[in-house]
């Protein structure tokens, strides 16, 4: 069976929260791309888009919303598990995440929440 890559694209703006969520993506066994903010993710996405097997978005970053992007990403690649992370807005990111194999992310969350979502978007998604 094939899998997808182990490759996280990590769009976070909030320094602090990205490192915790990379640390914890690698001690899983993930290799992460950081980027801190949409335009960034969308270059860095386009630049390694079959190698990516995971996105990871912040809904709240600074020049785009996350629902937008996530909408961008979904376009480009009907089938890429995304998870979209919030503190704020839960019903909208939550609405979103039902489009395809997504999941919603609410913060605060835990490492352990973090590798078992991950190990999960990416298992049903091989």
């Amino acid at each position: 069976m094939h899998s997808r890559p182990a490759l996280v694209l990590l769009i976070e703006d909030d320094e602090c929260v990205a490192d915790i969520i990379e640390r914890t993506l690698i001690r899983a066994g993930k290799a992460v791309l950081r980027a801190r903010d949409g335009a960034e993710g969308a270059q860095l996405f386009a630049a390694y888009k079959d190698d990516v097997g995971l996105v990871m978005i912040d809904c709240g970053l600074p020049d785009i919303s996350g629902a937008a992007l996530f909408s961008v990403l979904r376009r480009h690649m009907a089938d890429l598990p995304i998870i979209l992370a919030s503190g704020w807005d839960h019903e909208s990111a939550r609405m979103l995440a039902e489009e395809g194999p997504s999941a919603f992310l609410p913060k605060p969350f835990s490492a352990k929440q973090i590798e078992l979502l991950v190990e999960e978007l990416l298992a049903t998604a091989a």
